[in-house]
């Protein structure tokens, strides 16, 4: 692009006033807009990776949380089996089975997949905010 600098009068010589041009180191760039629907397309792989992650980390926690039951039905069954021998009462079942059920239906933790789908919604949300214009 090229924008006019008067350093000094240039006449012609027929005693026209001449305007001289010199190059600029500026750079225009000539877009069209956006839409809100193009901008908002534009931030669409953000969710998908997110959906793919939590849905990764909460496979991850059904597996965890899996092994640990199996592990804990596991101790739990071996504790009935010697409580039944060593007292050799038929009434001690019930109390086993009940302590047992309650060891198994104890709530997990919080899950981790909520936390991460939280933050990352809530940092594209931020992003997105901050960087509406330039999208």
């Amino acid at each position: 692009m090229t924008t006019p600098l008067r350093k000094y009068p240039f006449w012609s010589k027929k005693g026209k006033k001449i305007v001289m041009y010199e190059l600029s180191n500026k750079s225009i760039v000539i877009s069209p807009k956006k839409s809100s629907v193009q901008k908002l397309k534009s931030i669409l792989p953000a969710f998908i990776l997110t959906l793919a992650g939590t849905f990764a980390i909460w496979v991850f926690e059904k597996i965890k949380y899996a092994q640990e039951n199996i592990a804990s039905s596991a101790i739990e069954d071996s504790s009935e089996i010697l409580m039944e021998k060593a007292t050799g009462v038929a009434e001690a079942t019930p109390q086993v089975v009940s302590v047992a059920q309650d060891t198994i239906l104890t709530p997990h933790p919080t899950p981790i997949w909520l936390w991460f789908l939280a933050g990352a919604l809530l940092s594209i949300l931020i992003i997105s905010i901050v960087n509406w214009r330039k999208l």
